[in-house]
């Protein structure tokens, strides 16, 4: 991570494994997103929300996870900080909310 060039906090985004998170932290994230804005395109890619509970298993709270997918309704909000999200992300896409 190149946070030492503009002092500015990173955010680790498109990790797809438990051992990426921690990786990421390690190399001085301040947060980790999940999220796959881009559609999944790789066949058997995990869905967000099943991945979700494995990062916040792995980084035991030691930085934010932003879970940022998936979000169509309050009750994904809920569920996503059920399963270990803080802060989640909305946003309107793709026509899904009415």
């Amino acid at each position: 991570m190149k946070r030492n060039v503009t002092g500015s906090p990173v955010v680790g985004k498109g990790l797809a494994r438990a051992e990426h998170p921690v990786a990421g932290v390690g190399a001085g994230a301040a947060a980790i997103q999940v999220s796959y804005q881009g559609g999944r395109q790789v066949d058997g890619t995990p869905a967000t929300i099943t991945v979700l509970p494995m990062f916040a298993d792995a980084l035991q709270g030691s930085v934010p996870i932003i879970f940022g997918s998936e979000i169509c309704r309050g009750m994904d909000v809920a569920k996503a900080f059920a399963l270990g999200a803080n802060p989640v992300a909305i946003g309107r896409y793709g026509g899904r909310w009415p």
